[in-house]
Parts: C-alpha cells; structure tokens; sequence
C-alpha cells in the first residue's frame, strides 16, 4: 500500500502543463503581473488580454482554485475579434453623414443666392428703373426700398440728391422768372421816357430803343 501510494505521489509531481496555459506574449506577462486588460486594435483585428482573477468565492466553489487570495491574477485569457464589419458600419455611417452635409450646404447655398436675387438685385433694378425715369426728365418719383442695409443707403441718397436738384431747379426757374418780370418793368419805363434811350449789350451792340 505504502509503495502504491508514493507511486502516485510521484505521478501527480510528473504532472506537465498545457503548451497553451503557458504565457506566450509580452501581453500575457503584462497581464499577468499588472492584473489590467490589455486592448490592441490592428486593423480589422481587435485583440483582448483580459486577467482571470480569483474572488473570494472561487476557491469555495471549485477545489481546484483552492486556497487562492482574492484579487490574484489566476491566467490571462487571449481573444480575437473582429472589426470589419464594424468598420464597414463606420465607413458607410461617415460616407452618409458627408452626403447629408454636402446636400445641406448646397441648399443653404441655394436659399442665399435665392435671398441675394430677391433682395439685391431687385433692388439694383428698382434703383435703376428710377434712375432711367429721372434721366427721361420725371422728377417726380422717388425710390422706395425696404430694409436697413447698403442698397438703401445708396437709394436714399439717390431720392436726396433728386430732391435738392429739384429745389435748384425751382430756384433757377424762380430766378429766371424774377428778370423776365424786372426787364418787362425796365422795357416799359423806357417806352414812357421823354429822350431816347438805347440799350447795348457788351459787344456794342443795340439791343434796344423806345420811340422818342
């Protein structure tokens, strides 16, 4: 009995280790001293170094972990995922989010050369329908724009500019209104003189003479 015994002591010392237990990797030593994961992404790969670590429990519910501290790094498990699909994912979700931006930035652009047609250039055109109407000698419109902005600075200055050129223009007709009155008065003052008079202008020449 006693030889049958040691035998089998003898046996469970000869006991070899599984080639894959055995740490292979820096990763694996890493982990197993560290106790942290380890996460590596190559490609379309992602590879995990996940500690095994005894808990208070695990030596209670299996012999095998028998008398283990809880917290200590029992193996480390190597596994291998992958991301292709998920990149593929990635890939489309970006092509899509760069479509929709692009189609978003069209139609902003759209909506501003729309605003900038309705807004501006209705506005050039309404200015230089007027200025044509004062060309043709109607002074009697003015320009009307909406808004607080270039063109209606520039329309306003337009409408102030024709309305001082209107009030010359009034003085001027005045003016000339006030010598047609003064030279119709002179003109009868020397017809009822008693001498003759003779008007010359600066030349010499005679411009005019009452009767007597």
């Amino acid at each position: 009995g006693i030889a049958e015994a040691e035998k089998k002591i003898a046996e469970l010392r000869d006991v070899k280790s599984d080639p894959r237990e055995l740490p292979e990797t820096e990763q694996d030593y890493q982990v197993l001293s560290s106790g942290k994961p380890i996460f590596q992404a190559e490609g379309d790969t992602l590879r995990v170094w996940a500690p095994y670590i005894a808990r208070k429990t695990c030596g209670e519910a299996s012999g095998c972990h028998a008398g283990v501290k809880d917290g200590e790094v029992l193996g480390a498990v190597h596994m291998q995922f992958s991301l292709a699909q998920i990149n593929r994912d990635l890939t489309r979700d970006a092509i899509m989010s760069a479509i929709g931006k692009t189609i978003l930035a069209l139609v902003i652009i759209v909506a501003l050369i729309m605003m900038l047609h309705f807004v501006v250039i209705r506005s050039i055109q309404v200015i230089h329908a007027a200025l044509k109407k004062f060309s043709g000698g109607d002074l009697s419109g003015r320009i009307k724009i909406g808004g607080k902005d270039e063109v209606q600075d520039l329309a306003q200055g337009i409408n102030v500019f024709i309305d001082r050129f209107c009030e010359m223009l009034d003085q001027v007709k005045q003016e000339k209104r006030s010598a047609q009155e003064n030279e119709e008065r002179l003109k009868v003052v020397i017809d009822n003189a008693g001498e003759a008079i003779i008007t010359t202008n600066a030349q010499g020449r005679i411009q005019s003479f009452n009767a007597a």
